[in-house]
């Protein structure tokens, strides 16, 4: 098993990018399943791709969507790091849970002042960042 097996990216790390592109963003790095949106209210769930082009983009990619953003069960089996700090939780509930959602944060914002916009990708490059929970 390699150590991208498990990974799923989340659309929201390049919501500038077309679904196409983010497939293709996330097959070269090595990520087999993405997570998309139900809420780009300009772009929809799926860019608006007809059948055809979507199967075509996810067969040249070899990628997967895992699942689809605060649909239910979604949110039930959900940890939320970002949320999980913003919320100052405390408890994990690792029996409960089925996919968590990792992102951390630069430092430098009061967590009253931050915002989704502010989450970035957790990578090894990132030493002096503020991990969520």
């Amino acid at each position: 098993m390699s150590a991208t097996d498990l990974l799923c990216l989340n659309r929201i790390i390049k919501p500038q990018i077309s679904l196409e592109e983010f497939l293709k963003f996330t097959a070269d790095l090595g990520i087999k399943y993405v997570e998309v949106r139900n809420d780009f209210t300009d772009k929809g769930v799926l860019d608006g791709l007809s059948d055809a082009v979507l199967q075509k983009a996810f067969k040249d990619t070899g990628t997967k969507a895992l699942t689809i953003n605060a649909l239910y069960p979604f949110e039930d089996l959900l940890h939320d790091t970002f949320h999980h700090y913003l919320g100052g939780e405390s408890e994990f509930f690792p029996k409960e849970t089925a996919i968590v959602h990792v992102s951390g944060l630069l430092p430098g914002k009061t967590k009253a002042a931050t915002t989704d916009e502010d989450r970035i990708l957790v990578t090894i490059h990132i030493t002096h960042s503020r991990r969520c929970a």
